[in-house]
């Protein structure tokens, strides 16, 4: 039987989508992007592996993600080679790309159809684990983002709406102050944290990857 061989060419930077490039930047930056990112992905395809515009890539139950990032998940480059921390194991967290811990805990099953014709869920919800020492880099996404506190304190800064961030007003989401809002299109990073910090990161509508730029 004649098996036929498929060579499939590296697609350039500049034709993938917003989600491709966020991943290419992730695996060649080693940089930490934020919980801001409110890490949750569009509704997964079932688990397994399949390929994409001849990527191999793997299913989860929380992220869709390219073979290469996978891999570098599985020997612990992306978290230093660390075993997870003790509130990452409680509350079933995987590694986030670019730093942190989280986990998607609800999407909405409602959607809305934006003025400009995107449609998105209502609403999306993570859990997010900032550990001790980790901050996370200039992003912003074009949904109102609630940050609500669990344990510890993740302080966040914004940049305003221009075309580049430029340090503002900071919010300390904690124990004094649970809950912190970063409005559509706002700038915004974490900061080094003191100590590890679990937050809730709930976007409204909901989160897409369409919707987030990196500075």
């Amino acid at each position: 039987m004649a098996v036929r061989i498929v060579a499939f060419r590296r697609i350039p930077l500049s034709r993938r989508s917003a989600w491709e490039k966020f991943y290419a930047r992730s695996v060649t930056r080693g940089k930490g992007v934020s919980p801001g990112f409110s890490g949750v992905f569009r509704r997964p395809p079932p688990v397994g592996v399949s390929s994409t515009r001849g990527r191999s890539v793997v299913h989860s139950e929380n992220r869709f993600i390219p073979r290469s990032v996978h891999r570098l998940w599985i020997t612990g480059r992306q978290t230093g080679g660390m075993d997870r921390p003790p509130l990452a194991v409680r509350h079933d967290l995987q590694p986030h790309p670019e730093g942190g811990w989280y986990r998607q805990t609800w999407v909405a099953g409602e959607t809305v159809t934006l003025p400009d014709g995107r449609v998105r869920p209502t609403a999306t919800l993570i859990y997010f684990l900032l550990p001790a020492g980790e901050s996370s880099a200039w992003h912003r996404v074009r949904s109102d983002e609630v940050w609500l506190g669990h344990e510890g304190t993740v302080v966040v800064e914004l940049g305003g709406s221009g075309d580049v961030p430029e340090p503002g007003e900071r919010l300390a989401v904690g124990p004094d102050e649970p809950q912190g809002l970063v409005p559509a299109g706002v700038w915004q990073r974490t900061l080094v944290s003191e100590a590890d910090a679990l937050v809730s990161c709930l976007v409204s509508p909901g989160f897409d990857f369409e919707d987030f730029e990196l500075a």
